[in-house]
């Protein structure tokens, strides 16, 4: 797995195709590109908060590799020592439901296997807004 450093290169970099398939109106991968972003960016922060160089993918006990080898997004940020500002009543609170909530199931992956005209124009605007206001906390952490 990549080391923390890696990752918040590979976080903006993701940011930065999300902002590309938003222009092309590509909205399916754009809504996957978000999750992948924010999902990269948690796991940097993870390493940050657990003083790790690389972001553990293998462990001799199976129980830490299946907590740490997954896609849930709640799950990511939990590690990430963010579950009580994220649920709080503040406008981070806010931003992260409204982004959780456009996801189907809780394994975002999925999103490859739906219809493309599942998202509107509008969704994915309010998609990137939230992950504007959490990707802005992440990086001040991490």
């Amino acid at each position: 797995m990549p080391s923390r450093s890696q990752l918040k290169i590979i976080a903006n970099s993701r940011l930065k195709t999300v902002r590309i398939l938003i222009k092309a109106k590509d909205w399916q991968m754009a809504a996957y590109m978000m999750a992948m972003t924010l999902e990269i960016a948690l796991k940097a922060l993870i390493c940050k908060k657990l003083n790790l160089t690389k972001y553990p993918d293998h462990h001799r006990d199976n129980t830490v590799q299946h907590f740490f080898k997954t896609h849930n997004l709640r799950n990511l940020a939990l590690l990430a020592g963010l579950n009580q500002e994220l649920t709080n009543t503040n406008q981070l609170s806010k931003k992260w439901k409204k982004f959780i909530s456009i996801f189907p199931t809780k394994n975002w992956p999925d999103i490859r296997y739906m219809p493309a005209n599942k998202w509107s124009e509008t969704e994915i605007q309010a998609m990137m807004s939230a992950l504007s206001v959490i990707l802005t906390k992440i990086k001040k952490l991490w």
